[in-house]
C-alpha cells in the first residue's frame, strides 16, 4: 500500500499550511538582518528533515493501530511529560526562565 493512500488529507493539509505560513514569515522577518534568511533556511531544513522522517516512519507504522491500542497513545503522553519535567529539573535558568 502506498504512503500517500494511507495519510490523511484532512489532517496533513493544515500541517503543510501551518509550516508554509511559518517559513513564510521568518523570511519576511530575517530579509534584512545581517545574515539575510539564515533563520529560514536552518527552520526549511528542519522542516524538511521532519517530513522525511514522517514518511518514513509511515511506511513501516499504521497510524490505525492507535485507535485500537491505546497503550502507545497514553505511554507516549506519559513519556512527554517526564521529558517536561525533566527540563524544570535539569534545566538552564537564563533570564529567570529555566528551559
Amino acid at each position: 500500500m502506498s504512503v500517500f493512500k494511507r495519510l490523511s488529507s484532512p489532517l496533513l493539509l493544515p500541517v503543510i499550511l501551518l509550516a508554509v505560513f511559518s517559513l513564510l514569515t521568518l523570511a519576511s522577518l530575517s530579509a534584512n538582518d545581517s545574515q539575510p534568511f539564515q533563520l529560514f533556511k536552518k527552520q526549511l531544513i528542519w522542516f524538511l528533515l521532519g517530513f522525511a522522517a514522517f514518511f518514513t516512519l509511515s511506511k513501516f507504522f499504521d497510524h490505525r493501530l492507535l485507535n485500537t491500542q491505546n497503550f502507545f497513545s497514553v505511554g507516549f503522553y506519559l513519556v512527554c511529560l517526564l521529558f517536561l519535567a525533566l527540563v524544570l529539573i535539569s534545566g538552564l535558568r537564563i533570564r529567570g526562565m529555566v528551559g
